[in-house]
């Protein structure tokens, strides 16, 4: 809004609730670019009176507020912007953006100038494959024992969770746009740590806990990105799986899962307790299924091709809202 005409107005933004997830470095970000910037009631109001300009020093990396201060300045303005969020999706930002005449540069490294056009082009871009998406798959192989193949997928976009992978004892093979992944039957238990990229993304935390939640011996996750995404912990509880919660890290004794009636709280909340329907013993129902699809595309279809056994069944709530 401030780039194309100067002004905008939004609500404080929604999403999943896993914990705190404050917008203040993006707040941060438009006013050291010459933004006005004011809070009223939950909402935000912002103007410029001038093209955005400015140099951006981020307290941590944020990956929505790299992009903020990216788009922001696309048009007409310029920015520096240091400590900026190095994950995949920003890097593909930037890409788009050279695309439409943006010059930036730095990408894949913590600092980036952003030179924004006095008018932007157009073009037909291909976004990168899906990391999180990818990381589910995997972990729902390694959870049931299986095997998978994946393509047109960025495998270097997926080495944290691989390696790990490999550490638990599983087989991992890898060309340009293709994973291809053996488990084994007696998989060893690893430590998480989440973090931000190049590091193990905290998107998949919640999922690779329900894995490690069906690997015997004990297994621990931290999460320096949220420390409090914990709220699928409960949940896969219900189905047996043991779990204890200790000043902010999850220790894990793995163990077989039985079905259960869940709930999902959030997108990849959801997407652990598919992984851990999967593996269980017995029949599970999992409720919230609309978390699940903001996450995952044709999720129903895909898991099914890959031999599962699963439907999507709508409540009469759900139909009577629609």
């Amino acid at each position: 809004f401030l780039a194309r005409v100067g002004e905008g107005r939004i609500s404080l933004p929604g999403g999943c609730a896993f914990g705190a997830r404050p917008v203040d470095q993006h707040v941060k970000a438009l006013r050291a670019l010459g933004a006005e910037v004011v809070e009223e009631e939950n909402t935000f109001y912002a103007r410029r009176t001038r093209p955005l300009a400015g140099r951006v020093v981020f307290d941590l990396p944020t990956v929505g507020g790299t992009e903020q201060a990216m788009l922001a300045v696309a048009l007409g303005g310029e920015a520096t912007v240091v400590q900026a969020a190095m994950e995949p999706e920003v890097e593909d930002l930037g890409h788009f953006l050279r695309m439409l005449g943006v010059e930036v540069h730095g990408l894949g490294s913590p600092i980036l100038h952003i030179r924004g056009a006095r008018q932007l082009g157009g073009g037909t871009y291909r976004i990168i494959p899906d990391r999180i998406e990818a990381g589910t798959y995997l972990l729902a192989a390694a959870a049931t024992r299986g095997s998978i193949t994946l393509r047109e997928v960025r495998p270097d976009h997926l080495d944290a969770l691989l390696d790990k992978l490999q550490q638990s004892g599983h087989r991992v093979e890898v060309g340009k746009d293709w994973v291809r992944f053996w488990a084994v039957p007696d998989p060893k238990p690893f430590f998480v740590e989440a973090r931000e990229y190049p590091g193990f993304p905290t998107d998949l935390q919640p999922i690779v806990t329900a894995y490690l939640a069906t690997v015997p011996g004990q297994s621990a996750i931290t999460d320096r990105v949220y420390p409090d995404r914990f709220t699928h912990v409960g949940e896969l509880a219900r189905m047996g799986a043991e779990l204890y919660l200790r000043d902010r890290t999850l220790l894990i004794n793995g163990k077989r899962l039985r079905g259960a009636q869940v709930k999902a709280l959030d997108i990849r909340a959801g997407g652990g307790l598919v992984v851990a329907a999967l593996s269980a013993e017995g029949v599970s129902e999992i409720e919230g299924v609309y978390f699940l699809e903001r996450g995952y595309e044709h999720l129903e279809e895909r898991l099914k091709a890959l031999g599962a056994r699963v439907g999507l069944e709508e409540t009469p709530l759900a139909l009577a809202a629609d």
